[in-house]
C-alpha cells in the first residue's frame, strides 16, 4: 500500500474583467494571496493522511508485531539460559513504520554427555520453550517433538543404570551374608559343645545350719 495522492483540489480563480484602473487590480491580487496559504495547507493535509484501507494495513501489521513479539518472548522466558538471540523479519506499512512479521529464537537441543538425569531435565525444558507461546508453530511443535524422543532415551539410561546399581548392590550383600555365616560364634557346633559341658556342671549342695 502507499500514501494516498489525492490531486490537490486546487480552486482557479475567474478570470480577471479587463483592467480598467489600478484598484481593481490590487483588490483581486490581495484576493488571491489570501486564499493561497488556505489552500496549501489543505493540500498537504491530503498528501499526508492515509486512506481507510491503508489505515486497515496499518492496523493488521500492528498486531502481527505484537504477536509476533509475545511469541518469542515466551521461548526465551520458557527456554532460559538454553536459548540465544532473537531475529526477526520486518515488513515496512503504509506509513513508512517497520513492523514486525515473523521471528525465531535459538535454542540448544543437544544432550548432556554422560548424564542421563541431566539429559532428561534439559529435554524437558526444551519441551517447555517450544510449546510456551499461546498458538505454537509447526517448528515449535516439531522442536517439542524431538525433546520427548530425547527425553525417552533419557528415561531408558536412568532404567539401564538403576538396575546395574540394584544388582551390583544385591551381589555384594549375599557375599557378606556368606562371610558373617562362616565366622558366626554362635554356630550349631559351638552351640552343641556348650550344652554337653553345661550337663557335666553339678551344684553343690547347701549344709543345715544346726542350732
Amino acid at each position: 500500500m502507499q500514501i494516498s495522492g489525492l490531486s490537490p483540489n486546487t480552486s482557479y480563480p475567474s478570470p480577471l474583467p479587463p483592467q480598467t484602473d489600478k484598484a481593481a487590480r490590487t483588490n483581486n491580487k490581495a484576493e488571491e494571496q489570501a486564499k493561497t496559504p488556505d489552500t496549501k495547507e489543505a493540500n498537504n493535509k491530503q498528501g499526508t493522511q492515509l486512506s481507510q484501507e491503508a489505515k486497515r494495513e496499518v492496523q493488521k501489521l500492528q498486531a502481527r508485531d505484537s504477536e509476533v513479539r509475545a511469541h518469542e518472548a515466551a521461548h526465551k522466558a520458557a527456554g532460559g539460559s538454553l536459548t540465544g538471540g532473537t531475529s526477526y523479519s520486518y515488513q515496512r506499512g503504509p506509513d513508512g513504520k517497520r513492523y514486525a512479521v515473523g521471528g525465531e529464537v535459538s535454542i540448544d537441543t543437544g544432550a548432556v554427555s554422560g548424564n542421563p538425569q541431566a539429559t532428561l531435565q534439559k529435554a524437558n525444558q526444551i519441551s517447555s520453550a517450544a510449546l510456551a507461546p499461546a498458538q505454537p508453530s509447526s517448528q515449535d511443535q516439531s522442536v517439542a517433538a524431538s525433546a520427548a524422543m530425547m527425553a525417552a532415551e533419557a528415561r531408558q539410561a536412568i532404567a539401564t543404570e538403576n538396575r546395574e546399581k540394584f544388582n551390583t548392590n544385591e551381589t555384594s550383600e549375599d557375599d557378606t551374608d556368606t562371610a558373617q555365616q562362616t565366622d558366626k560364634p554362635g554356630s550349631a557346633e559351638t552351640q552343641q559343645y556348650q550344652s554337653v559341658a553345661n550337663s557335666n556342671t553339678t551344684t553343690p549342695p547347701k549344709l543345715d545350719l544346726m542350732a
